[in-house]
C-alpha cells in the first residue's frame, strides 16, 4: 500500500520517494517515472540509504520492511548515485580522487591539482591549472626541454627557460634569440656564425674577414669581392672591384700570366687560334674567355689584329673592351658602338 509519494527534486538526482505502511514484502518493484527510461540506470535506496538494487527502466527487486524506499539515478551505472558520485557521467566505481576538488580522477581535467572550476582555455584535455600551453591545444603536452612549458607555446623549445625571458619581445627566448636586443622573429643569420644579421657586427658570407654589402655593421671592412675569399683585398685597377672577382682589360688580355699585354701574348693567341693549344683556364668570374680581346663571343684573328694594333700603336681604339662591362657596350670601347 503505497502511504505517500514525492516526485522527482528539481536537481533530477532523486526520481521518486515511496513510503510503505507495510512489513516484510519482498517482489519486484515497477515504476514509471522520469527515471524510468532505457538510457538511465536506477538504484533503490531504502530506510538509512542502504543500496539494494539497481537496473535500468526503472525494475528492480527490492526486500524492504515498514518504511521508505527513494530511487535515484545512476546515470553512467558504476552503482554510484549521481547525488554523491564524483564523476556522475563517467563510471568510477572507486571514486578516486588524487586531489582535493570534487571531481573525480576519471572525469577531471587537472586530477592532480586542485581546479574546482574546470577551467580549460583551449579546449584541450587539460584545465588550466595543469596545461603547459594554456591558451594553445596540445594534447600531448610535449615538453622537449622539461622547464614546464609546452613546445608549442615555449619561446625556447629545446632550452629550459622557465621565466620565458624575451627582451626585444620577437617570440624567440633570449637563451635562443640570436639577437637578444634586436627583434628578429626570422632569427636571418646569412653567415652562420651564430649571430644574427641584425647585429651581427660583420655578416662575412666568404669567411674571408671582410663584410659583405647589404649588411650593418662596423666591426669590419667592406668587402670588394663579397663572394670570393680574398683576405689580402688586393685591387690592381683601383676600380673598388678587387682582383679576385674582378674581370680586368689587363686579365684579358694577358694570354701567358706574366702580368702585362705584350707580343708574346699574340704569339700565345695565334698558337691558340691555328693550333688549339690554351695555355689559360678561363676566370670563373668573367664571361669571356682570355683572349677575346674583341668581347665577341670566340676568340679568333680579329683579336689578333686588335691586339697588335693595341700593343704596337697604343691606339685606344683597339683597346680591349672590359668583359664586365660589354652587356651594354660602354662608350670606352669603340670598337662596339
Amino acid at each position: 500500500t503505497v502511504f505517500s509519494e514525492t516526485p522527482a527534486e528539481p536537481n533530477g538526482r532523486v526520481c521518486l520517494t515511496i513510503e510503505f505502511d507495510v512489513t516484510n514484502i519482498s517482489g519486484r518493484f515497477e515504476f514509471d517515472t522520469a527515471c524510468a527510461t532505457e538510457t538511465i540506470n536506477t538504484i533503490f535506496m531504502i530506510d538509512n540509504g542502504t543500496y539494494v538494487d539497481h537496473g535500468p527502466a526503472g525494475t528492480g527487486e527490492v526486500t524492504f520492511n515498514k518504511g521508505t524506499i527513494t530511487i535515484m539515478k545512476d546515470s553512467d551505472g558504476d552503482g554510484i548515485v549521481d547525488g554523491v558520485d564524483n564523476c556522475p557521467a563517467v563510471p568510477n566505481p572507486g571514486q578516486e580522487n588524487d586531489d582535493t576538488d570534487e571531481f573525480g580522477n576519471a572525469c577531471d581535467n587537472c586530477d592532480t591539482v586542485d581546479n574546482p572550476g574546470q577551467t580549460n582555455s583551449d579546449g584541450d584535455s587539460y584545465g588550466d591549472a595543469c596545461d603547459n600551453c594554456v591558451d594553445l591545444s596540445n594534447e600531448n603536452q610535449a615538453d622537449a626541454d622539461g622547464d614546464g612549458r609546452g613546445d608549442l607555446c615555449d619561446n625556447c623549445a629545446g632550452i629550459p627557460n622557465e621565466d620565458q625571458a624575451d627582451a626585444d619581445s620577437d617570440g624567440i627566448g633570449d637563451l635562443c634569440d640570436n639577437c637578444p636586443a634586436d627583434g628578429n622573429p626570422d632569427q636571418a643569420d646569412a653567415d652562420g656564425d651564430g649571430i644574427g644579421d641584425v647585429c651581427d657586427g660583420c655578416t662575412d658570407l666568404d669567411g674571408d674577414g671582410f663584410r659583405d654589402p647589404g649588411y650593418p655593421g662596423e666591426e669590419c671592412d667592406l668587402d670588394n669581392c663579397a663572394l670570393v675569399y680574398n683576405p689580402e683585398q688586393a685591387d690592381s685597377n683601383g676600380d673598388g672591384q678587387g682582383d679576385a672577382c674582378d674581370c680586368m682589360c689587363e686579365v684579358l688580355g694577358d694570354m701567358n700570366y706574366d702580368g702585362a699585354v705584350n707580343p708574346l701574348d699574340c704569339v700565345v693567341l695565334v698558337t691558340y687560334i691555328f693550333k688549339g693549344q690554351d695555355p689559360r683556364v678561363q676566370n670563373p668570374t668573367c664571361p669571356y674567355e682570355p683572349g677575346d680581346w674583341s668581347c665577341d663571343g670566340t676568340r679568333n684573328p680579329l683579336d689578333v689584329v686588335f691586339m697588335v694594333n693595341y700593343i704596337y700603336k697604343n691606339d685606344q681604339y683597339y683597346a680591349p673592351c672590359d668583359p664586365c662591362q660589354c652587356t651594354p657596350y660602354p662608350d670606352d670601347c669603340p670598337y662596339h658602338r
